[in-house]
């Protein structure tokens, strides 16, 4: 289990990148990290990779990110997260109820199958 927080300056995001197997605590960790970093740079798109990630993290404990962490660390109500889909199933599927728990709560937060979409979208465009 392993994740980093960079930021690109060439495509003005910051980057959460996941690899391996992740606990809850592990993911509440991460986004409180880059979470941080985004307040600090006052960047406010995020792009999360994905595609190496998995999980035993139950939705429950997932709905606790928008529904309770985000506005206690400070998460921007600007910011958008765009997260590339995993490819394990059942990471995908947590990923799915992450983006329509957080959009139903009033986040900007999309699954996306390739990077140029989710970047085309982080910058503004539909």
């Amino acid at each position: 289990m392993h994740w980093d927080v960079s930021h690109s300056k060439e495509l003005q995001v910051l980057l959460l990148n996941f690899k391996g197997k992740h606990s809850a605590e592990s993911i509440f960790k991460a986004s409180e990290t880059i979470i941080r970093e985004s307040r600090r740079l006052k960047l406010y798109k995020l792009l999360v990779i994905a595609t190496d990630f998995t999980t035993d993290s139950t939705p429950t404990e997932i709905f606790r990110l928008p529904y309770e962490y985000y506005a206690k660390w400070g998460l921007h109500p600007s910011s958008r997260i765009a997260v590339l889909e995993p490819a394990d199933l059942n990471a995908r599927q947590i990923a799915n109820f992450y983006e329509i728990s957080s959009r139903n709560l009033g986040w900007e937060v999309k699954v996306f199958g390739n990077r140029k979409r989710a970047l085309k979208w982080l910058n503004g465009s539909h």
